[in-house]
């Protein structure tokens, strides 16, 4: 049984990992502190989190949005998509009017939107989070009505560094993952240069076809140093594990990383994709990023993540499209993994740009909100 004199806060994220993670890093912090947490996500997402309980305190109220987003050629698929609009604004109004929230706070997905809009009406102050340096499409609309727009990068495209609303706050991550902060880095500590290569369902397939054919290409002398735990899926696996068979690699595959606090600790650089949580965690473990931004990310918003980190000197980007050059690829890294003061020095980059306190600024500037009863 709930208690009804707590102070209520609706907590909203769909469409993937990178904005839920975040979205229940801030619902367990509000929980702890003792205020009751309604937390909504896509169905994708809530048959996820129903069977991997452990991501969410129990006394979290969580609920399912049967929604869909819309798309730019399929007129009978978005004709479907505008019934699943209304029905998920009658969800809304569902929600809100049972549960009565004090603040609601959006981190992405399509989803958002009716219910953002919704608390709006209703006179319920709105937030917003938007993880990567392009502002996506949600977050777009929702920032006429948001009190604040909490930033991971501290420049966004198309918005005013000078804008009020904007607040950097960076990455609600893990505690697991933020522990790794206090590692001391040291390339090869154990006489080998450990890759560690991530991405995703689409990021393990680039990197099983394309990534693996450049690190075989490598010299001798610099293969036998290489010690790769790579996630693959199912249908590369084999092929894969062949190849790296065949050139004599030091390697682990896996379908899925369990435990990647573990897996970073280890690591001596990570070939990922630039998805704006896989930034922020390579950030503060200060672990040497070579990032390939997924192509078909909206907006390009990967690309831009990738090149941000770049520029700050903290990872090197390579665009999908350089892959098929296969001398270029090879060359950048063996520039990369030769030079391992320089990989030193990223790091130390990549810590400083890191912000370890990011779900404790949302929480305490949105509570701030709330009214006394």
């Amino acid at each position: 049984m709930k208690n009804k004199n707590k102070k209520r806060v609706l907590i909203v994220a769909g469409g993937t990992a990178g904005h839920v993670f975040p979205a229940i890093e801030v619902a367990n912090k509000f929980y702890k502190n003792g205020y009751n947490i309604s937390f909504v996500t896509d169905k994708r997402m809530y048959e996820f989190l129903s069977k991997k309980k452990h991501h969410l305190e129990l006394g979290i109220d969580l609920f399912c949005f049967y929604g869909r987003g819309f798309s730019k050629n399929n007129y009978f698929y978005n004709i479907n998509s505008s019934f699943y609009l209304i029905m998920g604004v009658y969800q809304s109004l569902i929600n809100i009017l049972f549960f009565r929230p004090q603040i609601s706070i959006g981190f992405g997905g399509y989803i958002t939107v009716p219910i953002l809009v919704v608390s709006h009406i209703f006179r319920i102050n709105v937030f917003i989070h938007e993880g990567n340096s392009v502002v996506g499409r949600a977050n777009k609309l929702l920032y006429l009505i948001c009190k604040k727009m909490f930033i991971n990068f501290e420049k966004v495209k198309t918005f005013e560094e000078s804008n009020n609303k904007l607040h950097f706050v960076g990455m609600p991550i893990k505690k697991d993952i933020l522990k790794l902060s206090e590692l001391k880095y040291k390339p090869c500590k154990d006489g080998f240069l450990n890759l560690l290569i991530t991405g995703g369902s689409l990021g393990a397939e680039i990197m099983a076809t394309k990534i693996s054919l450049a690190l075989v290409t490598l010299p001798l002398k610099l293969r036998k140093k290489l010690k790769i735990i790579q996630q693959v899926r199912k249908e590369n696996y084999s092929e894969l594990k062949k190849l790296y068979e065949k050139y004599n690699i030091n390697f682990r595959l896996e379908n899925f990383i369990e435990n990647m606090p573990s897996e970073l600790s280890k690591a001596d650089i990570i070939i990922c994709r630039s998805g704006a949580a896989t930034i922020s965690e390579n950030l503060i473990a200060g672990i040497p990023a070579i990032m390939i931004p997924l192509a078909s990310s909206s907006d390009n918003h990967q690309f831009y993540n990738a090149d941000f980190i770049e520029k700050k000197g903290a990872g090197w980007l390579i665009r999908e499209c350089e892959l098929s050059k296969e001398n270029l690829v090879v060359n950048k890294l063996k520039k990369i993994f030769t030079n391992l003061e320089n990989l030193d020095k990223v790091s130390q980059i990549a810590k400083k740009l890191a912000i370890l306190n990011s779900t404790d600024r949302i929480v305490r500037i949105t509570s701030s909100y709330i009214k006394k009863n």
